[in-house]
């Protein structure tokens, strides 16, 4: 496990470069190329799952034109909130539950699959006394691989609660967007759709502003990337590297499967090499799983939680 972990490190410390990367196997069915999305699989899945009310993440099949989609949107009075590619994110009027719609788009021969926007949510962070003395560090052998390499200016999208940029021992590692000119002028400069978004986006409150008003996002911004042999606070796992704080969750450490796939989005469009996912969710999503995919094919790793452990509070052996 640790000579795993050492190996890991090693891509975060160095930049990743252009080369295809391995992704997270999340479901099986997928990973060997057997497509088994049915309606029962999803009805199946929303049993077990949160999910935001009133909304819904439907992916037409490839060659169904946007005319074609929005026809199916009008027939219950649905409307798009956001469309990337074939993907589209859409408000139900109130009239519709999400099951319901869910097996209306799912009989629809155009749609290659419809889903609930499922709950992301932070994981805990234990509170023992001495977790902050970073023994962490030491059980992964950082010291080693800072032997080789104390880190590089690759960008790493730390996809949390955003992250308090202000931080002392942060400010210097934070992301800066080069395509913003400007970041009070009100003009989307680099044209990506996001106005004056020069460290990052905030896709809760959908503005310029990513800071952290929960803390678990600083906290793993912490272990990513605090600035390290400065003699304040903490070192990070790299030394020199670019947080780049995209905020999906909210200051209840709550957020959407539907932001979640924007921020991956703008990730890999503005060249993080890295995506750090520090949440949960029990439920398997298509279009989660599609997201990381796509991200891995761009040649991005990307990165999830383990966990600390159950609701007994005590931590869990995920080796």
């Amino acid at each position: 496990m640790r000579r795993i972990i050492y190996v890991f490190l090693s891509l975060i410390l160095m930049s990743c470069g252009n080369e295809k990367v391995a992704g997270i196997s999340i479901d099986p069915a997928r990973e060997t190329g057997v497509a088994k999305t049915t309606l029962q699989s999803i009805l199946s899945g929303m049993e077990r799952g949160r999910y935001k009310e009133g909304e819904l993440l439907v992916k037409f099949k490839s060659g169904v034109i946007s005319a074609a989609s929005l026809r199916t949107h009008q027939a219950i009075n649905a409307r798009v909130l956001n469309r990337s590619l074939n993907l589209e994110h859409i408000k139900l009027p109130e009239d519709i539950s999400v099951r319901d719609a869910v097996m209306r788009y799912m009989n629809d021969p155009d749609v290659e699959y419809a889903e609930p926007n499922y709950i992301r949510k932070v994981r805990v962070t234990p509170n023992d006394t001495y977790f902050s003395q970073q023994w962490g560090l030491q059980k992964i052998s950082a010291h080693q691989a800072w032997d080789i390499n104390t880190g590089s200016t690759v960008a790493i999208a730390v996809i949390d609660t955003g992250i308090y940029f202000n931080h002392p021992d942060l400010s210097a590692n934070i992301w800066a967007n080069a395509g913003e000119s400007n970041c009070s002028d009100g003009i989307d400069n680099d044209l990506n759709g996001y106005i004056d978004d020069c460290r990052g986006w905030n896709f809760v409150a959908n503005n310029n502003s990513p800071m952290d008003d929960e803390g678990h996002g600083t906290h793993v911004g912490g272990i990513i990337g605090a600035v390290g042999n400065n003699g304040i606070g903490v070192s990070g796992v790299a030394w020199n590297l670019k947080l780049m704080p995209l905020k999906i969750l909210n200051s209840n450490g709550e957020g959407t499967v539907a932001n979640e796939l924007r921020a991956i989005s703008y990730a890999v469009a503005k060249g993080a090499k890295v995506i750090n996912a520090s949440f949960s969710g029990s439920d398997f999503s298509n279009a989660e799983y599609d997201a990381i995919s796509s991200a891995n094919t761009a040649g991005v790793l990307v990165a999830a939680a383990a966990g600390n452990g159950g609701a007994d509070s005590i931590g869990d052996n995920n080796d």
